[in-house]
């Protein structure tokens, strides 16, 4: 406590003197011996929600989806938050069975764009138009990007939109569906291809502006791991990098985030990122003395 003490101190007089704090290279009293300087990506915020909204946990590793009534109350409460009342859509749409509502409601509770509208004809207008979204050709799935935005027009009528997401290093095209039945909600699809043949239309839109969201509590990844690891490095944190940002890892974050000088949230974003980008920028591979 008393070393952590003398670090605010430090960044405190460091920050007055416009010289860049956390330029260390070990680490904090407690901490593990080593650390391999690898930083997290901030994640994708249409991508994490569309995540947030379409699968349910404790599903299959090779099948996310959920059908079967009602969507869970994550997508629920982003329905009303998008659009307020329902009561003159049908039933399935109502729902979020409908694919041009999910992606409206992902990207507009996403926080990215709160104008996007809900409709595939005002959809493709809107795109095309929008200063938000760039249109983008890609040779092959390797190159898709998440929160990338699949729009396309089929010869005999009908179209689809659906967003790009990755879970575990696999890529997934998350949409809505209606199969009739009382059976809706929200499915995965593995990304396939990225070839517009066969399509009246097709079309891969990306956000141009800054598009990226906070790790939070619930969030379980590699880029999570990679905090984990800084944290438990610098001496915040005890135990596995398991990967899940848990309550230990929100404590740890925040206690970061306070000796750093940050505002204190728990949630691990472009701040903090920057925070320990100086920090670890000369200790990788540093062993503690």
């Amino acid at each position: 406590m008393r070393f952590r003490k003398l670090l605010t101190v430090t960044i405190a007089v460091l920050m007055a003197m416009c010289v860049p704090a956390f330029a260390f290279a070990e680490p904090l009293d407690g901490g593990t011996d080593t650390y391999n300087g690898e930083l997290p990506e901030l994640q994708n915020a249409i991508a994490k929600q569309a995540i947030n909204c379409a699968y349910a946990p404790g599903t299959s590793r090779s099948v996310y989806r959920y059908h079967g009534g009602s969507p869970k109350p994550a997508y629920k409460a982003a329905l009303s938050q998008a659009y307020g009342s329902r009561s003159g859509w049908s039933k399935q749409t109502r729902a979020g069975a409908s694919c041009d509502v999910f992606v409206g409601t992902v990207v507009r509770t996403s926080g990215y764009d709160t104008n996007f509208p809900r409709a595939l004809a005002k959809d493709l207008k809107y795109l095309p138009s929008s200063s938000k979204f760039k249109k983008v050709k890609l040779s092959s799935v390797s190159e898709l990007e998440p929160g990338d935005i699949f729009f396309y027009l089929r010869h005999g009528g009908g179209g689809h939109i659906s967003v790009y997401v990755e879970i575990g290093g696999v890529g997934y095209i998350a949409n809505a569906h209606y199969s009739g039945g009382g059976a809706y909600g929200c499915i995965d699809q593995k990304a396939k291809s990225v070839s517009g043949s066969g399509y009246k239309m097709f079309a891969i839109y990306r956000a141009t502006e800054d598009c990226t969201a906070p790790f939070s509590r619930g969030d379980e990844s590699e880029e999570v791991a990679k905090i984990q690891d800084f944290l438990k490095w610098s001496g915040y944190l005890e135990g596995e990098s398991d990967g899940k940002y848990g309550k230990n890892t929100v404590k740890a974050v925040k206690a970061f985030q306070k000796d750093a000088g940050l505002e204190v949230t728990g949630e691990f974003g472009a701040d903090s990122l920057e925070a320990i980008s100086s920090y670890t920028k000369d200790a990788a591979g540093t062993n503690k003395e």
